[in-house]
């Protein structure tokens, strides 16, 4: 592929579904500041951290989303434009479970590809099993708290909260819970997989009622 090729970004990719859908880019552009930031790194023996899935700056951390405003503008459901073993850690919140199976599966051999040895994943993902436990027991659930993103919410029976989290208005993908979180992360090859708390530093604390947070080391 020529460098300087435009790649139509697809729509269907979320966590972007704000975005405006100008949604195209120059991945050779993205792929020479992705390798100028790794030699800068290692030419000043400080740590390349990499947050997918967010636009908003993040102090010592190069963030990578298909918005404006990110540090790089990519595409993740391709390859990452950082060589083997070149990044100390990388972080994602609430981005996993917007991609099919598959596609999360891919970027999670690529997050473990680019990882040093030692260097960490650490993830955030919505707890499906809090709306599954609500159809399940029938049981008062609280609406407010768990189903604020109101046009995912079309109330008519219990399933809702159960199609309130799988599809999230078309824009989930795939539904975790602890345990299938840690078994899948530790099936990319991770060595060490382990529940996290919430980390002040790291983590949106508006999302802490509903998230399951997991950290794994290569």
């Amino acid at each position: 592929m020529n460098a300087q090729e435009v790649i139509r970004i697809p729509v269907s990719i979320t966590r972007t579904v704000l975005a405006p859908p100008w949604r195209y880019l120059k991945r050779g552009q993205a792929g020479r500041r992705a390798a100028r930031l790794t030699r800068e790194s290692l030419s000043h023996l400080c740590p390349l951290q990499l947050e997918l899935g967010s636009a908003t700056r993040r102090p010592g951390w190069v963030t990578i989303d298909l918005v404006r405003g990110a540090d790089l503008i990519l595409d993740l459901t391709k390859p990452l434009p950082f060589s083997d073993r070149s990044v100390d850690k990388v972080y994602s919140s609430h981005l996993l479970e917007h991609f099919y199976h598959d596609e999360a599966i891919a970027l999670l051999k690529e997050c473990y590809r680019i990882l040093k040895a030692g260097g960490t994943f650490s993830v955030c993902v919505p707890d499906a099993s809090i709306y599954l436990n609500a159809y399940c027991s029938g049981e008062a659930f609280d609406i407010k708290t768990y189903c604020i993103y109101e046009p995912a919410f079309r109330y008519h029976s219990r399933i809702d909260f159960v199609n309130y989290v799988a599809y999230m208005a078309g824009h989930h993908k795939h539904m975790y819970d602890e345990e299938n979180l840690i078994e899948i992360l530790r099936s990319i090859g991770f060595q060490k997989v382990t529940l996290r708390d919430f980390d002040a530093a790291l983590d949106l604390k508006e999302r802490a009622y509903e998230s399951i947070y997991a950290v794994a080391l290569k």
